[in-house]
């Protein structure tokens, strides 16, 4: 379990060096993802990275927990909003032949901004787990 309270903005990698399948399959994930939550989706952990709304096929993807719907930023009444963060491993969403243990094939979730909401330790470690149990390799995120 991973807590963060400060980022930078997100500066993408290039594409070139995904593999086609991978990319394709990603594209479709970001689709369905944006298709369920909408303008809670964001690009980065910045509210200030410009109106930049495109969610990198690469990675990382950032969802807000609580949604601001008067705004897109990640801020609301002062407060940072808490966001998950993935971390995608490089062959996201095939299997790279890791085993279901080793954590550099699975995607990685991290917590940001959850102290002003009052997350306890263990509703953060509750959400990792739910979301690592979740994960099948070759098959894409679920909504």
């Amino acid at each position: 379990l991973k807590l963060i309270e400060t980022s930078n903005c997100h500066n993408p990698k290039t594409l070139s060096k995904m593999n086609e399948e991978i990319r394709l399959r990603r594209k479709e994930e970001i689709e369905a993802l944006a298709s369920f939550y909408g303008e809670d989706l964001i690009p980065s952990l910045e509210e200030d990275c410009g109106n930049n709304t495109v969610i990198p096929p690469e990675g990382p993807w950032f969802i807000k927990l609580i949604s601001t719907a008067e705004s897109t930023c990640t801020i609301a009444n002062g407060k940072g909003v808490p966001i998950l963060e993935v971390r995608l491993p490089p062959n996201y969403p095939l299997s790279g032949g890791e085993s279901r243990g080793e954590v550099s094939g699975l995607p990685e979730p991290i917590l940001h901004n959850t102290i002003s909401y009052n997350f306890s330790y263990e509703r953060k470690k509750s959400l990792v787990d739910e979301l690592m149990e979740m994960y099948e390799p070759d098959v894409d995120m679920d909504v």
